[in-house]
C-alpha cells in the first residue's frame, strides 16, 4: 500500500513531455558537463530490462567519461543510484535497483579501474520516476542508474 506516499502537484507525463525531458538521452561528455554543473547526470546508455539488474555489455561511453572524470581527481567521489519502474512491489524495486547501481560500480572498479573509494551504490525503486509509467516508452526511462557528486566537481 502507498497511501504514504504524498501525490505529486506535477501535471502526468505524456509520451510527448517524455520525448522532450531536459535529461533524457544525454551524451556521455555532456553527462559528465551536467554532473559537474548540477551534481546529478542520467548515464543514459545503460539499459535494463525490466526485472533486470545486470549490464548487458561492455562498451557504455557513458561510463568510459565517468571512469576518466573519475581518474583525473583521486578526490572526487559520486555514489550510482539506480532506479526501476513501477512494475512490482516497493520492496522488489528497491532492491532491484540497488543490484542495478551496484553491478554499475562492479563494472567501473573492475573493467574499467576506477578506485572502489570513489563509489557509492544506492537505489530508490519507482520513488523518482523521470517519465510516465503508463507506457511502455516510460517504464523503459524509468529503468536506469544516475551518478551524483558527492564532491570534487
Amino acid at each position: 500500500d502507498a497511501t504514504w506516499v504524498t501525490p505529486s502537484t506535477r501535471a502526468p507525463l505524456t509520451d510527448e513531455t517524455e520525448a522532450i525531458a531536459p535529461t533524457a538521452d544525454l551524451p556521455p561528455g555532456e553527462a559528465i558537463a551536467q554532473l559537474v554543473a548540477s551534481g546529478a547526470a542520467p548515464l543514459d546508455d545503460l539499459q535494463f530490462r525490466t526485472g533486470a539488474s545486470e549490464l548487458s555489455g561492455d562498451d557504455y561511453p557513458s561510463l568510459l567519461a565517468l571512469a576518466a572524470f573519475l581518474a583525473e581527481d583521486p578526490g572526487r567521489r559520486v555514489v550510482l543510484v539506480g532506479h526501476t519502474d513501477a512494475e512490482g512491489g516497493r520492496a522488489s524495486n528497491i532492491a532491484l535497483s540497488e543490484a542495478r547501481a551496484g553491478a554499475v560500480r562492479r563494472h567501473l572498479i573492475d573493467v574499467l579501474g576506477v578506485n572502489p573509494t570513489q563509489l557509492d551504490a544506492a537505489g530508490i525503486g519507482y520513488l523518482a520516476p523521470r517519465a510516465t509509467n503508463e507506457t511502455a516508452g516510460g517504464r523503459e526511462a524509468n529503468r536506469r542508474v544516475e551518478v551524483v557528486l558527492l564532491n570534487g566537481g
